[in-house]
């Protein structure tokens, strides 16, 4: 995770990053590999997703951390060597589950493995698809005129029927483009039948050739006939079933296993390897099994190593049978035959538990309708009976004798052991088993009901769909994931899984595989992301780097051959350089020499011109005592004049005669105002 691809680009745009699958598969010249190196070695490497560009990530605080990476023309060797060895592996291992894994197998026009069908129907339905292709072409194409039609008809007429048309309409282009598909495949895919499938094996068990007649095609290229990782001589043919392999990481066939007595004989020393959140445990060991954990696999010890052991589509499928067989059991489990009979019985019984009832014994909790009541669940626990107690259940048919049954409502109220009456064997689950265990200190026998059963169909049918994408992803490539979510329950916490895979269509596509939290009370979710580069990514990758040495010499031997005119250039670059450098010393002196005059200058301008403000503030105050001056002579000389020349102090003409108008007119006034008061004054009766 410290290693970051992204493009090489020499036209300005920004360089996005790759993934690391997609830059193997590009030539080292349009890739640039950037190395995280943080000397803290606790600081992880930043996720993928920071830097979407190149320049994104030279711009980040991290920039020092990184450094630029090139591959060696040895390193490309190394590649491309691992790369070839990579694509035979999963080449080899590919076929052999195409042998293992499908009824049937479709080729396109290029002899590429494009389809796998699981079951006869689904490859019969196939080749009707074909047959029919020109057909169904026609009627869908009359079905999109048709639609038209009507939502042409129903423009400016009611909305909701306008919507629906339009809605046939798009479905009806639709499937006039998947007919249009599968007709153009129809003339250019080949079927097969994987019975027919013949391997050969080389002396050291390494697949070297397959071989399969066309059941549907046309001419010789109809019949498959291929040499696999470089061929070879064929020591010996696999042409009928297999049922088990053991393959190991070179894709040799370790153990091949094609009859069912073969199998049987070969289980007995198989290790049964179940997924558990942190970290796979052995989930059935003898007459013991664990309840809580999901079938991952079984292993067998090849050379002291445990390789896992991949079962066929018939195993698959018998796991698959046997868990919706025992789901429909425990969902009509109160009106089955063997039940016909304590169904008219219950009306007695009502009659005569009535003394247990009022003795605290609850019907619903004992007998059959605790039994009806508890397959509907989880599951649930009953006293395990011996021989005598049998006997004496099997006389009391009116449940004179309790039978108490413990109803479990989530797999954490499930015990973690279970005991089995014989190992798990391939195709095989716990419903096919007998159960017993210890619950509440008490030997009881524990039964599967329709809910915990219903979900190990799940797990059975999501396991045949992954063995299906990961035999395509082996050529192609994929994605397989496991989920396993911790959830709380009444007794403690239980395991909800989900295993899911994506198959990449060409080698510029995604595969993209979600899952959702399917609960509020989980504790933590665990996921697994199993990536499959295929056999076609590691040919891309060899070819990749394939004539990457040779053009590494070329560039190395143009540079020597260029080495005496680049030495010439640089020559005169640095003697240009340093007359550059001199120039630009002598225009920095130069410069230095200006800014002290221009110093001086600004220093001599700013005395000036605080002298200038000096003066000006001293004109101001010559001035201002100039009008001082100026005002004292006036007034000298009044005084001078009133002192020389005294005024009469008595009036010119007498008293002012507006004087008296003004004491007349007020008291006037205030005579009326009197008398209004004296008019509005209030009386008083005596």
């Amino acid at each position: 995770g410290k290693v970051f691809f992204f493009e090489a680009r020499a036209d300005g745009k920004p360089a996005r990053a790759l993934h690391p699958l997609a830059a193997l598969a590009r030539p080292p010249e349009e890739v640039v590999m950037k190395l995280y190196g943080n000397a803290d070695k606790d600081v992880k490497a930043p996720r993928r997703d920071r830097f979407p560009t190149l320049q994104s990530l030279e711009a980040s605080e991290e920039a020092a951390a990184f450094a630029t990476a090139t591959v060696s023309p040895r390193g490309a060797a190394a590649l491309i060597e691992n790369g070839r060895r990579l694509e035979a592996s999963e080449r080899r291992r590919g076929w052999i589950e195409v042998k293992l894994n499908s009824f049937g197998f479709a080729r396109d026009e290029s002899g590429r493995l494009s389809e796998l069908y699981r079951t006869k129907s689904e490859f019969e339905a196939q080749w009707k698809a074909f047959d029919n292709a020109a057909r169904d072409l026609e009627s869908a194409r009359r079905d999109l005129e048709a639609a038209k039609a009507e939502e042409v008809a129903l423009q400016g007429g009611d909305a909701a029927k306008l919507r629906l048309a339009r809605a046939r309409t798009i479905n009806a282009a639709q499937a006039v483009g998947e007919a249009e598909r599968i007709l153009a495949r129809s003339g250019s895919w080949t079927l097969h039948r994987s019975a027919d499938l013949a391997l050969g094996f080389d002396s050291q068990q390494r697949l070297v050739e397959v071989a399969a007649p066309g059941a549907r095609g046309s001419g010789k290229a109809a019949d498959l006939r291929e040499a696999v990782a470089g061929g070879g001589p064929s020591a010996r043919t696999l042409s009928g079933p297999l049922l088990a392999a053991v393959v190991d990481e070179d894709g040799r066939l370790v153990r091949g296993y094609s009859n069912a007595e073969e199998v049987d004989d070969a289980f007995k020393a198989w290790t049964m390897r179940s997924y558990r959140a942190g970290g796979d445990v052995i989930g059935a060991d003898g007459d013991e099994a664990l309840t809580k954990v999901r079938f991952k696999h079984y292993e067998e010890k090849v050379d002291g190593r445990d390789l896992p052991v991949l079962l066929g589509l018939p195993y698959l499928a018998d796991r698959l049978g046997g868990a919706k067989s025992a789901e429909w059991k425990a969902k009509h489990w109160a009106y089955l035959p063997f039940n016909w009979v304590n169904i008219p019985l219950e009306l007695v019984r009502g009659i005569t538990s009535v003394p247990a009832e009022f003795a605290g014994r609850d019907p619903l909790q004992h007998h059959y309708l605790g039994r009806a009541a508890m397959y509907l669940t989880e599951g649930g626990a009953t006293e395990h009976h011996g021989l005598a107690r049998s006997l004496l259940g099997f006389v009391d048919v009116f449940n004179f004798m309790p039978d108490p049954v413990q109803r479990f409502f989530d797999p954490s109220q499930f015990p973690d052991v279970v005991r089995v009456d014989s190992a798990l064997r391939p195709g095989e689950g716990l419903w096919s088993k007998d159960l017993r265990a210890t619950v509440d200190g008490k030997d009881k026998d524990v039964h599967l009901g329709r809910q915990f059963l219903r979900r190990e169909a799940a797990y059975a049918e999501q396991d045949l769909e992954a063995a299906r994408l990961r035999t395509l992803a082996r050529f192609r490539g994929g994605v397989e994931q496991v989920t396993l979510e911790t959830r709380r329950g009444r007794a403690g916490w239980y395991q909800e899984s989900t295993r899911s895979g994506g198959a990449v269509e060409d080698h510029d596509g995604d595969a993209v595989v979600s899952e959702t939290p399917g609960h509020l009370f989980i504790d933590k979710i665990e996921r697994r992301v199993s990536v499959y580069p295929g056999a076609d990514a590691y040919a891309r990758q060899a070819a990749a780097f394939d004539g990457y040495g040779e053009r590494a010499d070329e560039r190395g031997r143009r540079i020597e051959a260029d080495r005496a005119e680049l030495e010439s250039v640089l020559a005169r670059a640095q003697a240009k350089l340093e007359g550059t450098l001199g120039e630009r010393d002598r225009a920095r002196a130069e410069q230095d020499a200006l800014r002290a005059g221009w110093h001086g200058i600004a220093r001599r301008i700013g005395e000036q011109l605080e002298l200038e403000k000096r003066i000006s503030s001293l004109k101001a105050d010559l001035q201002a005592l100039e009008s001082k001056i100026a005002f004292g002579d006036r007034y000298l000389r009044l005084l001078d004049e009133a002192r020389r020349n005294p005024p009469d102090p008595r009036p010119p003409f007498g008293p002012n005669p507006m004087f008296w108008v003004w004491l007349l007119a007020l008291s006037f006034l205030g005579a009326l105002a009197s008398a209004w008061l004296w008019l509005r004054r209030p009386s008083f009766a005596l």
